[in-house]
């Protein structure tokens, strides 16, 4: 079923009807995004200032991702297709991104949040959802180092691309002590069947 879902969501901004800002990144795939610039690139990682963004979001704790990352998702997808105050479908918008915030202990838990961005048009209002697991969120104006990379991103993938990009800044003396290393982000744009010019991302906040 989330393949299926995962599937369409290129199709879902058309058939509800966004409105998406002219300039879009080719990777967002004409769905609405959040709106950054570029302060600096590097061959290893991009340095963007993200303007403040306002999600729909659900939060939990577990072991591993994979445990949850179904759930968690229908959750959002729900909210989107009428699970919602006004019962209003809402369109999809990309990236899905999850704040990785793992337990420090090998018997810790960790704690997993996934954000739907809500389209630019619904900021000033949001729709309330009907689930008490998922609500709405703004996450501030921040800067952000981006690593990118293709391909079918697994979540080994997706660890050693961070792992990649924190070695990447601590090698640098004017990054090294300037990273949150608490938690970090995953930022994916593509549906299953999107098999070409497929777009991953890591992010780690500048602090």
């Amino acid at each position: 079923m989330l393949f299926q879902v995962l599937a369409f969501l290129p199709l879902l901004s058309v058939a509800f009807g966004s409105a998406i800002p002219s300039s879009l990144p080719a990777f967002c795939h004409g769905l609405d995004c959040p709106l950054f610039t570029v302060v600096t690139s590097t061959a290893d990682y991009e340095l963007r200032r993200y303007e403040a963004t306002k999600w729909v979001a659900t939060q939990t704790e577990a072991a591993t991702f994979d445990a949850v990352r179904s759930d968690m998702f229908h959750a959002l997808f729900r909210y989107i297709d009428g699970n919602n105050a006004d019962n209003v479908k809402i369109p999809m918008t990309a990236p899905v991104v999850t704040t990785m915030a793992h337990g420090q202990g090998p018997n810790c838990a960790s704690n997993f949040t996934m954000h739907f961005m809500l389209p630019h048009d619904q900021w000033q209002a949001p729709v309330t959802p009907s689930d008490p697991r998922v609500s709405i969120v703004t996450l501030p104006a921040m800067e952000i180092y981006v690593k990118s990379f293709p391909g079918w991103a697994t979540d080994e993938d997706k660890t050693q691309k961070v792992m990649e990009l924190y070695k990447a800044l601590s090698s640098d003396t004017k990054t090294a002590s300037s990273v949150e290393t608490h938690y970090y982000y995953t930022a994916g744009y593509d549906g299953p069947y999107q098999f070409a010019n497929r777009h991953n991302e890591v992010w780690i906040q500048k602090l």
